[in-house]
Parts: C-alpha cells; structure tokens; sequence
C-alpha cells in the first residue's frame, strides 16, 4: 500500500466521522416524542417530551396520589401512596414504546413517537 493511499483512507474516515459526529449533533435536542399521561383511560396531560422541559406535578386520584417528574427528557413516577410501590420502583422511562403504570391509581402513562424502543423479552425476568 502506497503512502498516499493510507492518507486517502484515514482523511475518508476522518471525514465520515465529522459528518456523524455533526448529525447527531445536530439531532440532539430534536425528537418528535410525546408524553401522554391517562387518568381512568381518559388524557390527563400531554406533551412534547424534550430535554428541555422540566415539570414536577402531583396526580391525585379518588384511589390516591402519584408524584411525577420529567426533566431531561425522563419521566419518572418518583412517588406514590399505592400499597404496593410497583410504579414508584420501575425505572424511568425516555423512549417512545416505554410505559410507566399505576393499577391501584388507575394512571398510565406512555411515551409515543416516530421511533420506537427495542422490543423487550419479558421471559428473561
């Protein structure tokens, strides 16, 4: 291999590199997801999900109460008065497919958007 064909390939790569480095860049805050949060199966609140919005709020239901927070483009059921604690002790969510549900409160909430997150095995748990 010849000195100028090396140089060749590593100024292809680096530029490829470039290029991703600024599409993701680019991408970074641009997402079309959105946050939908059901109260007895009827829209209780939406919303663009974005790394910019930053909401803490209470849903009280005849059933009890849940505390939400989405920051950093994270929704987290952060507490909950359910005897159980199921909702409060899932992980967060941030991809569109992901869900966060309170049976004894009746609240779900799930994000949507243009794309969707891997498909989950749930015999593995």
């Amino acid at each position: 291999m010849k000195k100028n064909d090396l140089i060749l390939i590593i100024a292809i790569i680096c530029i490829a590199g470039a290029m991703y480095g600024f599409w993701q860049y680019s991408n970074m805050n641009k997402t079309d997801y959105t946050i939908t949060i059901y109260l007895e199966n009827e829209v209780y609140y939406t919303n663009k999900l974005t790394k910019n919005l930053k909401e803490s709020f209470e849903i009280k239901t005849d059933y009890g109460n849940n505390y939400v927070t989405i920051e950093n483009g994270i929704v987290d059921i952060t507490e909950a008065d359910c005897p159980d604690q199921i909702c409060a002790d899932s992980k967060s969510i941030s991809l569109p497919g992901e869900s966060l549900v309170c049976l004894p409160h009746q609240v779900y909430i799930e994000i949507t958007g243009e794309k969707e997150a891997d498909d989950v095995d749930v015999t593995s748990y």
